[in-house]
C-alpha cells in the first residue's frame, strides 16, 4: 500500500539525518493518487469490516434512542406517572 506522503517522509527523515534543514519543498497535496478506483476498493474494505459496522450501527441505534427520548421524553412521563405537563417537562 502506498502513502500518498511516504516520499515526502522519507526524504524528510533523511534530511533531518543529515542535517538539512532546507524547508523550501512543501508536500503537495494530491488526492487523486489512486483516483475512484481506490476510493471504492478503501470503502468495500471498511464495509465489509464487521467490527466497524456494528460500531456504526450501535451509534445509529444510539442516537434513534437519544432523539426519541428527546422528542417524546416529557409526554412519556407526563401519560405514565400522571403529571402534569409543566412537571413532566422538568423531569424529560
Amino acid at each position: 500500500m502506498k502513502l500518498v506522503f511516504s516520499e515526502y517522509y522519507r526524504q524528510k527523515s533523511t534530511e533531518s539525518a543529515v542535517g538539512d534543514t532546507d524547508l523550501e519543498h512543501e508536500p503537495r497535496l494530491d488526492f487523486r493518487v489512486g483516483g475512484f478506483a481506490e476510493f471504492k476498493r478503501r470503502m468495500k474494505s471498511l464495509f465489509t469490516n464487521g467490527v466497524y459496522v456494528f460500531i456504526v450501527l450501535a451509534g445509529v441505534a444510539d442516537a434513534i434512542v437519544a432523539s426519541g427520548l428527546i422528542l417524546f421524553g416529557a409526554k412519556y412521563f407526563e401519560q405514565q406517572f400522571q403529571l402534569t405537563s409543566t412537571s413532566a417537562i422538568i423531569f424529560g
